[in-house]
Order: C-alpha cells, then sequence, then structure tokens
C-alpha cells in the first residue's frame, strides 16, 4: 500500500491563491461592466492599443476645437449685437441729419448729437468677458477714447476757419472734405483715436481651417460714424450760420450712409465666419462619433457578457470562502 502525503497548509495556500486571483479578476469584470471597455486596454490589444491611443489624441484635438470654437461663436454673437445697434443707432442719426439739412434752427440740438456721439463711443468700447470685442487682438485695451490729442486735433483744426459766424458754406465745405476728413484717415485715427489692432482674432475652427473672428475699429464704417458724429456734436455751433449749419449736415448724413453700408458689410462678413464655425463644428462632431465608433469596437468588451462573469466570480469567490471555512475543520482524523 503507497500513502501520499497531504498538507491542509498546502490545500488552505492553493485556496488562497484561487480567491485572490478571482478577486483581481472580479474588480476587473465590475470595471469592464461599469465602463464599457477592457479593464487594460494594453494586455487586450497588444500591437493595437497605439491605434487606440492615436484614435483617443484624434477625439480629444477635434473637441478642444470644438469648444474653441464655442468662445469664438460667443464673441461673433456679442459683435454681432453690438454692430446690430450700431448699424440702427446710425440710420437713426443718419435721419436726424437729413431733418437738421433742411431745418438747421431746431431739428437736432447740439445736446442731442453730443448723445449720439457719446453712444457711438460706447458702443465701439464695448467689452465681453473682459474683452474688448473692437480692439483686433489687442482685446485687453479701450479701443477708441476721445480725449488729449484727438480733442485737441479737432478744436485746433476748427478754429483755424476764424470766428464761426463768418464761415461760408464754401469754407465749411473745403474744411470738411480737407482738413477735418484728414483727422480721420487711417495714419491719424490710429495716432489720435485709436489703440484697435488691425489684425483681427484668427480661430482655428477645424484641423486645416483658420478664420477672422473679430472685427475692429479701425475698419472703415467705424471712422465714418465717428466722423460724422464729432461734425454733429463739435461744428454744429449756434454761431454758424443757418447756410453753413446745412454743409455741416450734408457731409454727416453722407458718411453716415456710407458708414450704414460698410456696417452692413461687416456684419455680412462676421455672419460668413459664424457659418463656417457651424459647418465645421458639424463636420467635426461626425467626425469624432465616426472614430469613437472605432474605438469602442477596438476597446469595447460586451456587457451582457461582462455581467456574467461577474456573477460567475462572486460565485466562485463565495465557493472558495466555504470551502476555506471547511479546511480550517479538518484535522488528521478525516484523512484516515
Amino acid at each position: 500500500m503507497r500513502t501520499t502525503f497531504i498538507s491542509t497548509r498546502a490545500i488552505s495556500e492553493a485556496t488562497r491563491l484561487t480567491l485572490i486571483k478571482s478577486q483581481v479578476n472580479l474588480a476587473n469584470a465590475i470595471k469592464e461592466a461599469d465602463s464599457g471597455r477592457h479593464a487594460d486596454v494594453g494586455v487586450a490589444l497588444g500591437y493595437k492599443t497605439g491605434t487606440a491611443v492615436s484614435f483617443r489624441q484624434d477625439i480629444t484635438r477635434l473637441e478642444s476645437i470644438q469648444k474653441s470654437n464655442d468662445v469664438a461663436n460667443m464673441r461673433l454673437e456679442a459683435t454681432q449685437l453690438t454692430l446690430k445697434d450700431l448699424h440702427a443707432s446710425a440710420i437713426k442719426f443718419n435721419q436726424a441729419a437729413l431733418l437738421y439739412k433742411g431745418n438747421p434752427n431746431g431739428a437736432l440740438s447740439t445736446v442731442e448729437a453730443k448723445a449720439a456721439f457719446n453712444s457711438f463711443m460706447d458702443m465701439l468700447n464695448t467689452a465681453n468677458d473682459g474683452a474688448y470685442l473692437f480692439a483686433g487682438i489687442n482685446s485687453d485695451v479701450k479701443p477708441v477714447t476721445y480725449a488729449g490729442a484727438a480733442q485737441a486735433s479737432v478744436q485746433t483744426a476748427f478754429s483755424a476757419l476764424g470766428v464761426p459766424a463768418n464761415i461760408s458754406e464754401a469754407d465749411m465745405a473745403t474744411f470738411l472734405d480737407g482738413p477735418f476728413a484728414t483727422l480721420f484717415n487711417d495714419t491719424n485715427w490710429k495716432a489720435n483715436w485709436s489703440q484697435a489692432s488691425d489684425t483681427n482674432i484668427k480661430s482655428r475652427i477645424s484641423t486645416n481651417e483658420m478664420i477672422d473672428t473679430s472685427t475692429n475699429a479701425n475698419e472703415e464704417p467705424m471712422r465714418l460714424i465717428m466722423q460724422a458724429a464729432t461734425m454733429m456734436s463739435d461744428l454744429s455751433n449756434v454761431d454758424l450760420k443757418p447756410d453753413t449749419l446745412k454743409v455741416v449736415a450734408d457731409r454727416a448724413q453722407a458718411l453716415l450712409s456710407r458708414a450704414i453700408t460698410g456696417l452692413s458689410n461687416t456684419q455680412g462678413t462676421l455672419g460668413i465666419s459664424e457659418q463656417r464655425i457651424a459647418d465645421s463644428n458639424e463636420r467635426m462632431t461626425i467626425q469624432v462619433d465616426m472614430i469613437t465608433n472605432r474605438v469602442n469596437m477596438l476597446e469595447g468588451v460586451d456587457p451582457n457578457e461582462a455581467a456574467l462573469r461577474v456573477t460567475a466570480l462572486e460565485q466562485q469567490i463565495e465557493l472558495s470562502y466555504s470551502m476555506t471555512g471547511r479546511l480550517q475543520n479538518l484535522n488528521i482524523l478525516d484523512y484516515l
């Protein structure tokens, strides 16, 4: 008769190791059932892991661009709202200048003209989330100011005409079309009035597309509005002759008409940018969905299968605990 060495310690140790392995497998199975993907993607995919990582990087990059697009779109929406108000105010002021041209003695007071001037200034200096909408890339700097050099240049130029009551229609027309207009040309505007940048904010709206997503106070429509507003508020002097006042109103009305057309064009340009962002976001959403499906094919697990494995492993662990308890109650007599 041959006997075999039996050790309760060996049996207990084998059971303990099986229990530890089952607990690890259970944790992984629960993780897979909850997440819908392999607990350890590297182990499950092997050499295909790099492909999965690359796909996830693509998704992250596209989603990052979409978030950036949301910021750009909010800036465009705020700018469009301000341009809408600016456009409406310019039309109203244009109508007032037209009436003033017909009746320079009472259709538009200097106080009303100054109020319109201040309103235009406020709109050009509109800020959104701490960034000035019409400053171009200098979004942290107030775009337009009428103080110091700007105000002094207007007053100096006008005083050169002499006594207001003696200014003729021809003299005023020559002044407004010449020296006064020069104050608002590109060079003098930037030197005396504007701290805005000519360069607009650009945004990457897709992996291979960048567009302007702002405008700036140096654009011609903005300068024309301020030129007309300054003309009406500073030069509509009560001492000017009625016919001379008509010349001021006529020039202001012509400038505002050009500014209104320019503002419409600016609104249209920014509207195109808004549409391009919307189209880009739609394309990227489709791309993200397609890549996500490919990632799921690589990393995904069957949730039903994972749930079954969880149940089976729980039962196996309960059985292991039960066997461990029985082994502890064994003694040598049980083997004889």
